[in-house]
């Protein structure tokens, strides 16, 4: 794993394995799950990701795509697995354990709630 070996940013204290795994087959309902003991675990209610939306701007735009299930469904696609393997596999992150949660957006990922 690259981003282990050579981190972006410095990283102290002990972090959780957290995914966006589809809980359908289409992928239309897609929930924050954690991995515990090496087994995906539905988080209760979502109730630690607060989805975050900002306001629309002519002259502030996102760089790359931010559809999280349409690039789940392409990349299952192109690589012939179905949505939920493919986001166990290319879906998750490491985030430091936070009682108040994260505030989620597709275009700029997660930051904790306050």
């Amino acid at each position: 794993m690259l981003q282990k070996a050579h981190p972006f940013r410095k990283s102290e204290g002990e972090e959780s394995e957290y995914g966006l795994l589809p809980v359908d087959e289409d992928a239309e309902d897609i929930r924050l799950f954690e991995r515990v003991e090496g087994r995906w675990r539905p988080r209760p209610d979502d109730r630690l990701l607060h989805r975050v939306s900002l306001p629309a701007s002519s002259s502030v735009r996102s760089w790359g795509p931010s559809d999280y299930r349409d690039e789940l469904l392409k990349l299952s696609e192109r690589t012939d697995m179905a949505p939920r393997a493919c986001a166990e596999r290319y879906g998750y992150l490491a985030l430091k354990p936070h009682d108040h949660g994260w505030e989620y957006h597709p275009a700029l990922g997660f930051k904790k709630c306050k």
